[in-house]
């Protein structure tokens, strides 16, 4: 075990210890309950803190490996005791101030980025629009596959967002009539929907007229979601390229971090955990979001974008590079391991 919680009321009660008892049942939950051999650890008298409740009083206690660093992170155990009794405990590295502001600094850079990359982003949305307004006036439109998929995508996210109902009702405020809390969580549920939907319809409805254009000689995109056309040798090559790929790109990601471990980069590893998993569909989560970010980003990035600035640039390089460099640079702030304490804290 490397970490628990225990939640207790602000007003539960409980035992008011002094110091140097409140220290010593953390130590005895350590040498007795979890094996700890403390002559391994110094204690840190300066970590320690006491705070008053209305009626009992609370402790935290910390102590660090002796001899142990991970590129200057020290390891540590923190013990908090509610009254007389643990409620708490966790191992983590204690990630060094000056790797922190290193940090931020790296992420603002990377914010910076992605914000500079929403102007091809927007470029490429009025794009769908214009072509829309110039194709739909002349009946070269084909809307039925792009509202279908839409409507598709509409429910998928809904059902996605409502099912996970159980975490957001953990912040249900009581204050607020629950009726007001449901309908205003389903309504923004909807509207969520309905937008992330309306962003695919204007690549794809816009889009597949031009790639028809671009490559007549190639399978119709709705054809390809059909049996005939998941049964020709184009759509065959294409998914074993596809899965072909996804495997080139996962051995170079784990090239990646073997080469950048060599030459020193770290990061602290905190364990992939979602509460999403605790919901009745877990799996909806990971489905959704894999079919919204294939036709969100194929259909505006690929399936519009290239045709589209073709057309603009007259060249093929530039229609393949520049919306690849829009993309990968949109991407460029996503979540990555935080430097804080690492461990495991599951109630």
């Amino acid at each position: 075990m490397v970490g628990y919680t225990h939640v207790h009321e602000e007003t539960a009660p409980g035992a008011r210890l002094e110091f140097l008892p409140a220290r010593a049942a953390a130590e005895s939950f350590l040498r007795d309950t979890l094996r700890v051999d403390l002559s391994r650890f110094d204690y840190l008298g300066e970590e320690a803190n006491l705070t008053e409740r209305p009626n009992r009083r609370d402790w935290s206690f910390s102590w660090e490996q002796r001899g142990f660093r991970a590129k200057d992170a020290p390891y540590r155990l923190n013990v908090t005791l509610a009254g007389d009794r643990v409620d708490g405990y966790e191992e983590f590295l204690k990630v060094p101030e000056a790797w922190k502001l290193d940090y931020e600094r790296l992420r603002s850079t990377n914010n910076l980025i992605e914000y500079i990359a929403l102007i091809p982003y927007a470029f490429l949305l009025g794009g769908c629009l214009y072509v829309i307004f110039a194709l739909g006036r002349r009946g070269m439109l084909e809307w039925r596959g792009g509202l279908a998929l839409g409507l598709f995508l509409t429910v998928l996210y809904f059902l996605m967002t409502m099912n996970q109902w159980p975490l957001d009702r953990a912040g249900y405020d009581t204050n607020t009539p629950y009726t007001s809390f449901f309908l205003s969580e389903a309504g923004q549920a909807v509207m969520v929907s309905l937008l992330s939907a309306l962003l695919v319809v204007l690549a794809v409805v816009p889009g597949e007229p031009l790639y028809r254009l671009l490559q007549p000689s190639k399978l119709r995109l709705g054809v390809g979601f059909r049996l005939p056309g998941l049964r020709t040798r184009e759509f065959f090559c294409a998914s074993v390229i596809g899965i072909c790929l996804a495997a080139a790109h996962i051995g170079y990601i784990t090239v990646f971090y073997i080469v950048s471990g060599k030459l020193g980069a770290w990061a602290p590893q905190d364990l992939n955990y979602t509460n999403v998993v605790s919901t009745s569909l877990p799996w909806l989560y990971p489905m959704a979001i894999g079919i919204y970010a294939a036709t969100s980003e194929e259909f505006l990035f690929r399936l519009f974008a290239i045709p589209y600035l073709l057309r603009i640039t007259k060249s093929r390089l530039l229609a393949v590079v520049l919306p690849a460099f829009a993309w990968g640079f949109l991407h460029s702030n996503y979540p990555q391991d935080r430097p804080t304490s690492v461990g495991s804290k599951s109630a």
